[in-house]
C-alpha cells in the first residue's frame, strides 16, 4: 500500500494543527514567523509508472506543508514513505504530479550518501565548486570556503584528497558545500546516516547556531539524539 506521507511524518499538514511544532526550540535569536512562508506546498503528488506494466504507483499523495522563515523541522516515517522524495520535490530534483508548491531561494539540497555529491579531488575544492554559479571574487570564495568547514569541523582537512575521508567526513563535507552557498533553505535527507551517535549531536548544535531555513528528513530511531539537544 503506497503511504500517505501528511500523516505518516511528523510535519503538520497545512494548515497546522493545534498539536504541531518544529521538533527543535528557537534560540531567542529566531525572527518572529514572518507572514510569507521559506516553504509551502498544497496537495503534493507524486507518481511513477512502473514497467512494463504500466501501473500507476503513488508516492506522495495529497501532501501539504507549510515552514516559516528560522524554523528546523524534520520528517519522520519508516523507510519507503516518501521522505527522500518530498525533498527532492522541494529542491527542484523532481517534479510533482499535480499539487503546488514554493520554496525559497537559494536552496541547497544535501544527499543521503554523501557520494552521490562530492566530486573534485580535494575538500576546499569540493566546498568551493558550487559558487561558481555566485558573482564571487577568489577572497569571497575563500572565506566562505573556511567558515564552512570550520562549521562542520573539518577546516584542518581543507586539502585532504577526498578519496581518503570516511563517510561521515564526507557527509560534514557536503553540507559545508550547502553551507558556502549562504543558502536560505536546507533540505537533507538522512542527515545522520553517516555519523556516530556524538556527532549527530554535534551536527544538530551546528545547524542550529548556522540556522538557514531547514528541513531535514530521518529515521524515527534517531529521534532521540535530536530531542536530546532540543535545550541548545
Amino acid at each position: 500500500m503506497s503511504p500517505h506521507l501528511a500523516t505518516s511524518s511528523s510535519l503538520a499538514p497545512f494548515p497546522y494543527p493545534s498539536k504541531a511544532r518544529p521538533l527543535l526550540r528557537a534560540s531567542r535569536s529566531t525572527p518572529a514567523i514572518a507572514a510569507s512562508p521559506a516553504i509551502e506546498a498544497r496537495n503534493l503528488r507524486f507518481s511513477i509508472s512502473t514497467r512494463p506494466e504500466g501501473k500507476l504507483v503513488h508516492i506522495l499523495k495529497n501532501c501539504s506543508l507549510c515552514v516559516h522563515p528560522g524554523q528546523l523541522w524534520m520528517l519522520l516515517g519508516p523507510n519507503g514513505c516518501g521522505k527522500s522524495t518530498l525533498l527532492k520535490l522541494l529542491a527542484g530534483l523532481l517534479n510533482p504530479t499535480d499539487g503546488t508548491m514554493h520554496v525559497n531561494r537559494p536552496r541547497s539540497f544535501v544527499f543521503q550518501n554523501p557520494d552521490h555529491q562530492v566530486v573534485m579531488p580535494t575538500v576546499e575544492a569540493d566546498v568551493a565548486f558550487g559558487l561558481g554559479k555566485f558573482s564571487l571574487t577568489l577572497n569571497e570564495v575563500r572565506s566562505r570556503v573556511s567558515k564552512a568547514l570550520d562549521a562542520v569541523g573539518m577546516l584542518e582537512y581543507s586539502q585532504r584528497p577526498i578519496q581518503t575521508l570516511s563517510g561521515g567526513q564526507k557527509q560534514r563535507v557536503a553540507i559545508a558545500g550547502a553551507l558556502a552557498e549562504a543558502c536560505k533553505v536546507l533540505l537533507l535527507d538522512e542527515l545522520t546516516t553517516f555519523l556516530d551517535e556524538n556527532d549527530q549531536g554535534q551536527h544538530c548544535i551546528m545547524l542550529c547556531d548556522w540556522r538557514p531555513y531547514q528541513l531535514l528528513s530521518s529515521d524515527s530511531h534517531r529521534i532521540a539524539v535530536y530531542r536530546s539537544y532540543q535545550g541548545h
